[in-house]
């Protein structure tokens, strides 16, 4: 769907509003649908007995206490980080750049297939070696991606970036 929005952005330069307006609708719709299948859905295994409900305050003394937790808020917040800065890589591509639809879309589909393509990989290491020996690399790696993107706004090294991308943010 992400190459076909591409393609229907690049065909409606002239009308890009109405390809948006097209497209947003197009979401929602589908949104609507994908509640109505959601409320089809049951739970496929019975709760187990003895399961329980943790208290906030029970959860907050084991986020500060325990290893995991610290690693799981340091996860979060450097996910949270990252979602701050992506807004600004659309307009850099599009506008500094000026790639046009179909390339900037075929740059966003690019970490993805990098990510499913790697990520049998990915698993193999992280079972050989502890997760958190490879989480170190691979957030020192996206922490200094960006300074890629200035190197070189050609289109093949792009292509590259993407796919380191799609790997560290694989790991």
């Amino acid at each position: 769907t992400l190459v076909a929005v591409g393609v229907l952005l690049e065909g409606m330069k002239e009308r890009v509003l109405l390809g948006f307006a097209a497209i947003f609708s197009l979401a929602s719709t589908a949104r609507v649908a994908s509640v109505a299948f959601l409320l089809r859905q049951s739970e496929p295994v019975a709760i187990p007995e003895g399961f329980r409900t943790v208290r906030w305050r029970e959860l907050a003394g084991r986020m500060r206490l325990g290893r995991d937790a610290r690693l799981l808020l340091f996860v979060c917040g450097y996910i949270a980080a990252a979602a701050i800065c992506t807004p600004f890589v659309s307009p850099y591509l599009l506008e500094q750049l000026d790639l046009s639809y179909a390339r900037y879309t075929f740059l966003l589909v690019v970490p993805v297939v990098a990510r499913l393509t790697l990520i049998p990989y990915l698993g193999r290491l992280a079972t050989r070696f502890d997760i958190s020996r490879l989480l170190l690399p691979a957030i020192a790696g996206i922490t200094l991606l960006p300074l890629l993107w200035i190197a070189s706004g050609a289109f093949p090294y792009l292509i590259l970036i993407q796919i380191l991308s799609g790997a560290l943010w694989g790991t």
